[in-house]
């Protein structure tokens, strides 16, 4: 008859602890989402890929992008990588570099990157753009994207030799785009972003950036 009471016990206690344990995690918060929603802008850019160390997909038509403070976010047409910067509520292709650097933060071009990446960027985004207006943004379609595999090119390039490029011509005659020549590209930029902009001016043909 002991014995029988002492289990009785043991089971007794047993199941208060497991009970206690359900409604103590029942009980709890859920995890805090701190994932953070970001744009990329002027002009807002559809179909652009990006990943970040926890974030990953392709902008939608208001521009979006996914993720965490602190990350470095990475942009790609296809396979194509066009720049990385640290991850905030606002890119636009100024901010993006070969390599980020904590600069990206403050809206601050790095010195480590000429004009020669911002203005093939801009010449590749605008040709890619689905219907040629941006006055609606710039679109790049799935099957432009899907065009772009296993692709690489040299954004670093000077601007006249950028489109000249074997590499870059193969590929735009593959999508059926014409690239403009520069001078084009540069007066898209700067009547896009102001001369007293937080990126500072840009002395063209330079690889300087007056920051005031």
């Amino acid at each position: 008859m002991l014995l029988i009471k002492k289990m009785v016990q043991v089971l007794f206690v047993t199941g208060s602890l497991a009970l206690y344990g359900c409604s103590s995690s029942e009980g709890e918060d859920p995890p805090a989402d701190n994932t953070l929603s970001g744009v990329f802008t002027t002009p807002v850019v559809k179909g652009l890929k990006y990943s970040t160390d926890t974030q990953s997909g392709t902008t939608d038509a208001s521009g979006t992008f996914k993720y965490k403070d602190g990350e470095i976010i990475s942009f790609y047409i296809g396979d194509i990588f066009v720049g990385q910067t640290y991850a905030k509520n606002v890119v636009t292709p100024l901010d993006l570099e070969e390599i980020a650097t904590p600069k990206s933060l403050n809206n601050t071009k790095a010195s480590s990157i000429s004009d020669n990446w911002a203005i093939n960027l801009f010449n590749l985004l605008l040709a890619l753009d689905a219907n040629g207006d941006t006055d609606d943004g710039i679109e790049i379609t799935t099957a432009v994207s899907d065009q772009a595999s296993s692709i690489t090119l040299q954004l670093d390039l000077p601007p006249s030799e950028f489109i000249s490029n074997t590499e870059t011509i193969n590929f735009t005659v593959t999508v059926s785009v014409t690239l403009s020549q520069p001078a084009e590209v540069s007066s898209f930029i700067s009547t896009n972003f102001s001369n007293s902009s937080d990126w500072g001016t840009m002395v063209w043909g330079t690889s300087n950036w007056n920051n005031q």
